[in-house]
């Protein structure tokens, strides 16, 4: 049985950039039930952070949507369905900034945590679509890893992915970086269709989520 793999989620230009510092977005496997909003839970190094203030603008500037995390670090936003923004949690002068953010897709959960540690990344977490029920996340991809190369070819970048489907590349902020896979016995592509997809660049401090979905016959 062959297996389509497609990556989708990330704009090829940097996101909205911001001093700060972060560490890349804990994944989920945990759906959003609440219709037309995101979800998920401010942290600093895995311990909750309340009060945080967390921002959502639109990639055109149009709109912004704001709240303040709860004890347990917990937030909602309530956004514009089919619109795209950076999302951003700011807390004691430390800042992280995830992108693009967008309600319809399978989870719309997206945790943010910070660190006194300046670093960008690449990150995200799959899922499957169609095929027999019961195939899903908790089905480990054996043997298949994802690959972050800058254009000038100098340093390649191994993710292997996890149990949970999940996957983060820490990247040097401003390079351009072209994305591979290597994954057995699947048939993989990236959403422009082809084996590589070019010109993903992070800016300082932030993270680019680049999902992917397994789609099954």
């Amino acid at each position: 049985m062959q297996i389509l793999v497609v990556v989708i989620g990330a704009v090829l230009l940097s996101g909205c950039t911001q001093p700060g510092t972060i560490t890349p977005p804990s994944p989920t496997v945990k759906p959003n039930p609440i219709a037309n909003s995101i979800t998920g839970h401010v942290y600093l190094d895995e311990h909750a952070v309340g009060g945080a203030y967390v921002e959502a603008v639109s990639v055109d500037g149009t709109d912004r949507r704001n709240t303040t995390t709860g004890d347990d670090g917990a937030y909602t936003l309530n956004i514009n369905p089919g619109a795209r923004y950076n999302l951003t949690a700011t807390w004691q002068g430390l800042r992280h900034t995830v992108w693009p953010v967008s309600v319809g897709s399978k989870y719309n959960v997206y945790n943010i945590p910070l660190t006194a540690t300046p670093k960008s990344f690449i990150a995200g977490t799959g899922y499957s679509m169609g095929g027999p029920e019961g195939y899903n996340n908790s089905r480990p991809l054996i043997g298949f890893e994802l690959y972050a190369t800058p254009a000038d070819e100098n340093g390649k970048l191994t993710a292997t992915i996890g149990e949970d489907w999940s996957y983060s590349l820490e990247v040097e902020p401003g390079v351009m970086y072209h994305m591979e896979r290597y994954a057995p016995s699947v048939n993989f592509n990236y959403r422009n269709s082809d084996d590589v997809l070019s010109g993903v660049i992070v800016g300082p401090n932030e993270t680019a989520i680049i999902d992917y979905v397994v789609l099954l016959p």
